[in-house]
Parts: structure tokens; C-alpha cells; sequence
């Protein structure tokens, strides 16, 4: 009896087992799903937040174009101005300098109607005295050299 005992204690024992082992193995395949369904929701969330950041990135992206396409703009139209600018500056020296091209040669053309009626007045005047002699004054060479006034002889008559 004793051995019925506990061989019905043994059975007893290894069918509590079975259903510890079949309620063991139904938790872990409920866990198993659970976590895979956890694992699930958080590739959907990387997968969504992925997306995010391309979607930001190109925004970015493009913002960033549209600013580099102002700035190329602006730098162009400053380009311009400046070109512009630098062309009526030119065209103004140029018209300057063709004012003071006519103007020097006008000056130059009343310096030499200058000389010409000076060169008239620089005549050697000279004098004839009684005696044969003649009496130049002084006058100014055309290099500057300053002759005094002198008497010499009268040049022969022919």
C-alpha cells in the first residue's frame, strides 16, 4: 500500500507537472507574441521617425538651397551695380580727360600766338649815329640769354 501510495503520489506529482509545463509553454508563447508585437510597434515607430527626419532633412535640404540661390542672386545683382558704377566712372574720366585734351591744346594754341607777337616785338632795333656807328639795345635770346645793349659798326651800304 505504501507503494501505491506513493506511487500515486508520483503520478500525482508528474501530472501537476505536465500542466505546470503546458501552462509554462502557453505564458511563453503568450509572452513570445506580446513581445513580438512590442518589437513590431517599436520598428514602426524607428520606421516613422526615419521618415521624419528625411522628410525634415530634405525641407532643410531645400531651404538651404533656396538661401544659397538668394544669396547667388544678390551677389549678382551687387556685381551688376558695382559694373555699372565702375562704367560711369569711366565714362566720366573719359570726358574729363577729353576736356582737359581740348583745353590744353587750346592753351597751347594762345602760347604760341603769345611767342609769335612777342617774336615781333624782339626786333633788334638799332640806331644810326653821325659818326658810323650804330647802337643795338639789349634784348632776351630765345634760350633765355640775356644780351646787353652795345655800339658797333654800321653794316656797309651796297
Amino acid at each position: 500500500m505504501k507503494k501505491i501510495l506513493l506511487l500515486l503520489l508520483g503520478l500525482t506529482c508528474f501530472i501537476g507537472n505536465a500542466q505546470t509545463v503546458e501552462s509554462v509553454k502557453s505564458a511563453s508563447k503568450t509572452k513570445s507574441k506580446e513581445v513580438a508585437a512590442e518589437a513590431q510597434q517599436k520598428k514602426k515607430e524607428a520606421n516613422a521617425k526615419v521618415e521624419t527626419v528625411k522628410a525634415d532633412s530634405k525641407a532643410t535640404a531645400k531651404e538651404a538651397a533656396a538661401d544659397a540661390k538668394k544669396k547667388k542672386e544678390k551677389a549678382e545683382a551687387k556685381a551688376e551695380s558695382v559694373k555699372a558704377d565702375a562704367k560711369i566712372k569711366k565714362e566720366k574720366a573719359e570726358a574729363k580727360a577729353e576736356t582737359v585734351k581740348s583745353d590744353t591744346k587750346a592753351a597751347t594754341k594762345d602760347a604760341t600766338a603769345e611767342v609769335k607777337q612777342e617774336k615781333k616785338k624782339v626786333v633788334t632795333k638799332a640806331a644810326e649815329n653821325s659818326d658810323g656807328t650804330v647802337t643795338v639795345k639789349g634784348y632776351t635770346r630765345k634760350d633765355g640769354t640775356v644780351v646787353k645793349g652795345y655800339t658797333r659798326k654800321a653794316p656797309k651800304k651796297s
